[in-house]
């Protein structure tokens, strides 16, 4: 074969020897020469390249290739720095061609971190760590591996368990506690225990003692039976008695039916020994307490700031609060008279007026803002009302019976002048008599 040349299949599929050509050459040892492109060889920015991938022209960029780039046209700072500074822990030494410099931290300059120091820093952390263990820096403010002890341990989950503190887990009515708020023993609180917090010993009122006489007080136990008994209240209230309806002559019903107590004889409830009064019962009803009358202490003996109540308060009671009549919700066809007790406190006078629980009851908000609370119900003392209306009635007594004196003067004054013209018509008459 001819030298230079190589075989290659002609259109009838025979192997011809030709020579590389158009874009090559071949030599006969192989060297592959690629044609020129037409560029110069050198250094461009710039280049045109043909289909094939080779520059055919070469250039340098201009400006409008970078503006163009770009999008925008970039400033040209070309103006000379005049002066560098730089904020620590920076330093510059100035001018036009400064030199810039990091201080080395120490104790009191804030700088970058000698290799020294960073060796230093890095050899005390470490990623081994002893099962459990945690770091605690020691005496010498040296990390120091330790284990949770104590008032507790540590797993190395992470979960944190307390130490026993010597109580047995269960329930108590009665715990000991040490400096540290934990439990350390649980008992049972025994009789002296509630004894010694009532300051008395109540009485067990499942005994039956007494029998169904004299003066006795008929309650409803949990069962629902009625059972008869005397009333003590020596600093607190035993009811003892047999089963029974109770048919002596003094007798009282407590129950959670028909709402009320009922007494046919003296029931102390001065809450002192000997009936002396020494404490206060609360009866709240729901319905009537019935009896022939009530008494309240009034011993002046027991008071202090006694004070004349004035004419003017007493007056403002009349003219600011609304007497009405009015039907119980829960007692349906019922009438009543009386007053309602957000408006005697709207009208100033707050002492009239106190609070009862009721869990039944809604919060209410009136038009002037005033909020009837949640779960409180309010009642009206309307004991204390009378002194307000017996001052009312002492004022009008004592200006009617200013008219009564004013009255009868002109009464006297009237008489005296009927007495002085029935004498003027007397000698009228005497003197026509004469004439005649």
């Amino acid at each position: 074969m001819a030298s230079g040349k190589i075989f290659v299949g002609n259109g009838s599929a025979v192997a011809t020897a030709v020579s590389l050509s158009s874009d090559a050459t071949l030599s006969n040892t192989g060297a592959l020469t690629l044609a020129n492109s037409g560029v110069t060889a050198g250094t461009y920015t710039k280049l045109t390249v043909d289909a094939k991938g080779r520059a055919t022209v070469g250039a340098n960029l201009s400006s409008a290739d970078v503006t163009g780039a770009l999008g925008f046209t970039p400033a040209n700072n070309s103006s000379a720095v005049t002066s560098v500074s730089g904020s620590s822990p920076i330093s510059s030494t100035g001018g036009t061609t400064p030199t810039l410099s990091i201080a080395t931290a120490n104790t009191t300059t804030t700088g970058a971190l000698s290799s020294t120091d960073w060796n230093t820093f890095n050899n005390k952390l470490t990623s081994s760590l002893a099962s459990g263990k945690i770091f605690v820096g020691n005496g010498s403010a040296a990390a120091t591996a330790v284990s949770f002890s104590s008032d507790a341990t540590l797993s190395n989950t992470g979960a944190l368990t307390l130490a026993n503190s010597g109580v047995s887990a269960g329930t108590y009515t009665k715990l000991t506690v040490d400096a540290k708020g934990r439990a350390t023993s649980g008992t049972s609180l025994s009789s002296a225990d509630v004894t010694g917090a009532l300051g008395f010993t109540p009485a067990n009122n499942s005994i039956v003692t007494s029998s169904n006489s004299g003066n006795t007080i008929v309650y409803r136990d949990g069962s629902g039976n009625f059972n008869a008994g005397t009333v003590n209240l020596a600093g607190y209230l035993n009811v003892t008695g047999n089963t029974g309806s109770g048919d002596g002559g003094c007798y009282g019903i407590l129950s959670n039916y028909g709402g009320g107590l009922w007494s046919g004889c003296n029931v102390d409830l001065t809450g002192g020994a000997s009936g002396v009064a020494g404490g206060r019962i609360s009866i709240r009803a729901s319905g009537l307490i019935i009896g022939s009358y009530v008494l309240g202490y009034s011993d002046e003996r027991l008071k202090e700031n006694i004070q004349d109540m004035t004419v003017e308060r007493s007056l403002d009671f009349i003219r600011k609060v609304r007497p009405v009549t009015y039907s119980w919700k829960d007692q349906k066809g019922s009438k009543a008279l009386g007053f309602i007790a957000q408006e005697v406190v709207k009208a100033g006078f707050n002492e009239l007026v106190g609070t009862a629980p009721d869990p039944e009851l809604a919060e209410k908000v009136d038009k002037d803002g005033f909020k009837s609370p949640k779960g409180i119900r309010f009642t009206l003392d309307y004991e204390h009302m009378v002194a307000i209306l017996t001052r009312v009635s002492q004022h009008f007594y004592s200006k009617i019976s200013g008219h009564d004196e004013s009255i009868q003067a002109l009464k006297q004054k009237n008489e005296e002048l009927e007495r002085r013209i029935k004498a003027l018509e007397k000698k009228l008459t005497l003197s026509g008599q004469a004439n005649d």
